[in-house]
């Protein structure tokens, strides 16, 4: 069973090179999850060890439709 706290990182390293890491300094700068989420690209990268590279591929992926299509 996690922790409230091991879940909120699991979540974040959902995200597109995220690791435990940075999910760690992600929540630290946010506050919580959902802060995370709703995070600008440019306040991504604010963060150490996020570029803008990674800042894109992840505002890229939580902006992106989601689709009903069967691989």
């Amino acid at each position: 069973i996690l922790t409230e706290r091991e879940r909120q990182i699991y979540v974040v390293c959902g995200l597109p090179g995220i690791g435990e890491g940075l999910a760690i300094k992600l929540l630290t700068r946010f506050g919580s999850v959902r802060r995370v989420f709703n995070a600008s690209k440019f306040d991504l990268m604010e963060v150490e060890g996020i570029g803008e590279v990674k800042a894109e591929r992840i505002t890229k992926l939580l902006d992106a439709p989601f689709t009903q299509d069967n691989p």
